[in-house]
């Protein structure tokens, strides 16, 4: 038995509502009340279809007008029509059986020659893992650390013996090239006072002579 017109359009209608609640919900945390002032006395369909379908009416309005994302939604929608359109989804058809193994037959070498060449890449992992120069500089790493603590241990033995050897060099300028040169102005200083006493003593004789 095909539904009548009557329940379609009071379908349609229940689910208009429920989808409208929602939207209430969604934009206000809760749902209006119902209108309470209703007859008690049961309405023929069609003045109950017409009644829904004006509530309905009015809710759409008062949330078209209180709402603005409502407004920016529906201008939204009339500039850009496919903008809220679900896309096309395309149905993913699966050949049939006898068509699917025809493609495998024809893959099967293409399958055979990709596993050899697997199996000749695994049987070469040993070798190149033996021969790698990344490997002997893996293995040689212990070797370099203690290469590297040498070099700055000589490094700073040799900073060492530049600070002794600079101060042995200050040492050898003051014991022997300062010193030397007071040594040396001591001695003109006495043989200045000698040629001195030299000079007096000669114009003494010639004074009494």
């Amino acid at each position: 038995m095909e539904p009548s017109l009557e329940d379609i359009a009071i379908h349609t209608l229940t689910s208009l509502e429920s989808r409208l609640r929602r939207l209430e919900f969604l934009l206000y945390g809760s749902i209006p009340s119902p209108d309470s002032t209703s007859d008690d006395a049961p309405s023929p369909p069609q003045s109950t279809i017409s009644r829904r379908l004006k509530k309905l009416e009015e809710g759409t309005q008062k949330l078209h007008s209180s709402h603005p994302d409502i407004v920016k939604i529906i201008w939204l929608k009339s500039r850009f029509p496919d903008l809220f359109s679900p896309s096309p989804t395309s149905e993913t058809t699966i050949p049939p059986l006898p068509s699917q193994l025809t493609t495998l037959l024809s893959h099967a070498p293409l399958i055979h020659t990709t596993r050899s060449s697997l199996h000749s890449l695994h049987s070469l992992l040993p070798l190149l893992s033996s021969t790698s120069p990344l490997t002997h500089l893996l293995a040689a790493s212990p070797q370099l650390s203690a290469t590297q603590t040498t070099l700055i241990d000589q490094a700073a033995q040799v900073a060492e013996l530049r600070r002794e050897s600079a101060e042995v060099v200050w040492r050898w300028q003051e014991a022997f090239v300062i010193a030397q040169g007071g040594c040396w102005a001591e001695w003109e200083e006495r043989v200045g006072g000698v040629e001195g006493w030299v000079r007096r003593g000669e114009r003494e004789r010639e004074e009494e002579g």
